[in-house]
């Protein structure tokens, strides 16, 4: 694995956000992350999911990402089995209302039984998530009332040690303000996004960290020679 990169869990319960970044701030473009992304940045996703023991996504962000269960590339699930463990991570789906369709494809395009994991504070949502769940391979957790560090330290005690975060924003902003998130990865994609640009794509020319700081210089792709 690129542990060059991304480096290794830092501790054994770990909490590891991921999310991409355009140059512009965005962390999507017309509601998915994929015209971000590149080659590189999915290797290293299904990498870190290799190495995870759940993956953690918010409803919003898996409706709209139209998430499946994890695969892997064979390698990689190779060298999972090689651990001791065949199968891919699980995924997580928060919802605070678990107002979902029902043909959401993390619920029935998986290999594992994934979990829907209702927060927020209606009584009416459990329900709600027990009838979206019903004859899919997608266990409950109804954690209405509770704080996310009781639902991280739930998850932890069902022995999903390292669990990764992959957004979105608003699931990410819940998780920082209870300082759950152990280790943040954030990838730089060297587009510009924006509603009034679409998607314009830059080369990195320069780049210098200082005092916490990452200052970098862009130019047009077309002129990535100009330095």
């Amino acid at each position: 694995m690129s542990t060059a990169i991304h480096g290794p869990w830092p501790e054994e319960n770990c909490l590891r956000a991921n999310m991409i970044l355009s140059i512009s701030g965005a962390s999507e473009h017309e509601g998915a992350s994929a015209p971000l992304s590149g080659p590189l940045d999915n290797r290293l996703l299904h990498e870190l999911r290799a190495s995870a023991d759940l993956v953690m996504v918010g409803a919003a962000t898996a409706i709209a990402e139209r998430y499946i269960g994890v695969r892997l590339p064979a390698d990689l699930a190779a060298e999972r089995t090689r651990r001791g463990k065949p199968e891919p991570p699980p995924l997580a789906v928060l919802t605070r209302s678990a107002r979902l369709p029902g043909d959401a494809r993390f619920l029935s395009e998986t290999d594992v039984r994934n979990m829907l994991v209702v927060t927020g504070d209606d009584p009416a949502a459990s329900a709600r998530g027990a009838k979206l769940v019903a004859g899919h391979r997608c266990d409950l957790l109804d954690a209405t009332g509770w704080t996310m560090t009781q639902v991280i330290s739930e998850l932890h005690n069902r022995g999903y040690a390292r669990i990764l975060c992959e957004g979105g924003p608003r699931l990410l902003d819940l998780l920082i303000a209870e300082d759950l998130v152990d280790d943040l990865l954030i990838s730089l994609s060297p587009v510009y996004s924006s509603s009034a640009t679409g998607t314009r794509r830059f080369a990195l020319a320069t780049t210098t960290a200082r005092d916490g700081f990452v200052f970098t210089r862009w130019v047009r792709h077309d002129r990535s020679s100009i330095h």
